[in-house]
This record gives C-alpha cells, structure tokens and sequence, in this order.
C-alpha cells in the first residue's frame, strides 16, 4: 500500500486559489478559499486515474472558529460516495475510511461556514492510499485457490460416482435380466391358470343359466293355466254382478213410472177442470163488458137530447 497524490483538480465554483498546492507534497503550503458564506463552500475536487484505493488522506486549516464542519467524498462507481461529514481536526493528516476497495478517480472537500466570514480555510495536502496490485492478486489467488479445491472435491466426488455407477450397472443389469426371466415364466403359468379358471366358470356358468331355463319355463306353464282360470272366474264373476245389479235397478225404474202416471191421472183432471172454469169466467166477463159499455152509451145519448 502506498499514498499517491492526485494529479489534477476541478474547481466548478472558481472560489478556490492555488489548487495544485493541495498535492505538492508540502503541508507548508496550501489551496486556500476565503470570503466565505454562512453555508458550505464549493467543493475543491482532486483527480487522479483509476487507482485500486480504500481511504484518503488529507491536512487542513481554518482561519476562524465560525469554520466548524469538513465534508469528505470520493468518486467511484460512476457516482459519489460520502466518506466523512463532521467536526474538523488541524495541523495533521486524517484518514478517511471508504469501507472498501474501490476504483477510484477522484476526491473532494469541502467546508461549512455558521455565517459569512472573510477568514479561509486551507487545504494543505491530500493522498489517495493505493492498495497494493501484488496484494490484490494475492488475494485473488487465495479466492481462486479456495475455488478450486472445492471445484477439485465435487470432481472428485463426482468421478467416484460415475465410478460405483459404472460397476453397478452390470450388476443393475444381471438382476434385471432374472427379474425378467422369472416374470415371463410367471406370466405363462398365470396365464394358464387364468384360462384354467374361465373355462370353469363357463360351465358353472351353463349349468346354472339351464337350470334357470327349466324354472322359467315351469313358471310361465303355471302362470298360463293361472291366467285362463283367473279370466274364466273373472268372466262370470262379472256377469252374476251385472244381473245382480241390473234386476233391482229395472223394478225400481218400473217403480218410479207407475208412480208418476199415478199422480199425473189426479193433476191431469185438475188441471183440465179449471181451464174450463176459467173460459167460463171469460165468457161472463165479455158480456158484462158489452152491456155496460151499452148503457151507458144509451144513457149519454139520452142526456144530449134534452
């Protein structure tokens, strides 16, 4: 590891003088700003070409006690990364950390002001700290190294597999070819005695279905002379109901009409009787009507020949 000094500088601001003194190797002179603002100055950024870097280092001091904070950033990954913000210490150098190795190109720094002063602050040197290439590819090869053995393991493992596969095989294969064997004798033998076992069951099956046959034919022979004796029953039980039934019916229907001219003879008489009686009282009516409507015609014509 070395410290390497920066080799450029940006000042966007142009609020600082004497930039390059900040890295001329000589903390007796200085980069310097002054007429601050109650704020933070612009930064007075330091460049170099990428460089393996884990800190900075820089010397600085201030012209007034209202110069109260320091902040510190370094450039890398294509963006800027805060190192440091806080209280300020002169006369010497501080490391700031970066928490780790980057490719770095650039730092920078700047001061806070509590108000506006004409007193500056100064930059008196500042340090990249460069880790060392041999380091790094040490490390790399140790990274490598563990890599290996662990890729050199898994191989090994690996060719005693393919190695217990390969003699098992053989062995897989045997056992395979017996398995098979015995299989295809078993089938035969299952096959037979499954044969064997149908043929059986198709007698069985014959006897049973002729036995059944037979029953069928004897219980339709019976239902049959069951069925003519029922009909025949049926038949005659029917028509002894009929007559049964139809007789009374007949008398009481005979009944009922010799009842009706009974009573119809008397109600005929009657009835016959007063229409005459009626036609007789007509008649008398009529007259009267005639001899009254007379009179009195006689009777006006009496008074009109007075």
């Amino acid at each position: 590891m070395a410290w390497i000094s920066p080799t450029g500088f940006i000042d966007s601001g142009s609020v600082w003088t004497d930039e390059a003194l900040a890295y001329d190797e000589n903390t007796g002179t200085y980069a310097y700003a002054s007429a601050l603002k109650g704020d933070y100055t612009d930064n007075l950024e330091l460049t170099h070409a990428a460089l393996d870097c884990d800190k900075v280092q820089i010397w600085v001091s201030i012209g007034g006690a209202n110069i109260n904070a320091i902040e510190v950033d370094a450039y890398y990954s294509s963006a800027w990364h805060n190192t440091y913000s806080g209280a300020i210490v002169e006369g010497q150098f501080v490391e700031y950390a970066i928490g780790s190795t980057q490719s770095v190109t650039a730092m920078r720094v700047r001061f806070y002001s509590t108000k506006a002063v004409t007193a500056g602050c100064m930059v008196h040197e500042a340090d990249f700290n460069e880790v060392a290439a041999g380091a790094q590819t040490y490390y790399q090869s140790l990274e490598a190294t563990a890599v290996g053995v662990s890729l050199a393991s898994k191989m090994s493992t690996f060719h005693k597999n393919l190695s217990a596969i390969a003699v098992a095989l053989p062995v897989m294969n045997k056992g395979m070819f017996l398995t098979l064997d015995g299989t295809a004798i078993g089938v035969a033998v299952l096959s037979t005695a499954k044969m064997f076992s149908k043929a059986l069951d198709a007698v069985a099956l014959g006897i049973a279905s002729l036995a059944k046959v037979a029953t069928y034919q004897q219980i339709i022979s019976a239902t049959a002379i069951v069925v003519s004796a029922l009909t025949k029953a049926t038949t005659h039980y029917l028509t002894i109901a009929a007559t049964s039934i139809g007789v009374p019916q007949l008398l009481k229907g005979m009944g009922k009409t010799l009842s009706a001219i009974a009573i119809g003879a008397p109600v005929l008489n009657t009835t016959l009787t007063a229409s005459r009686t009626l036609g007789v009282v007509a008649q008398g009516v009529a007259g009267l009507t005639k001899q009254f409507i007379a009179g009195t015609g006689a009777l006006i014509k009496g008074w009109w020949s007075k």
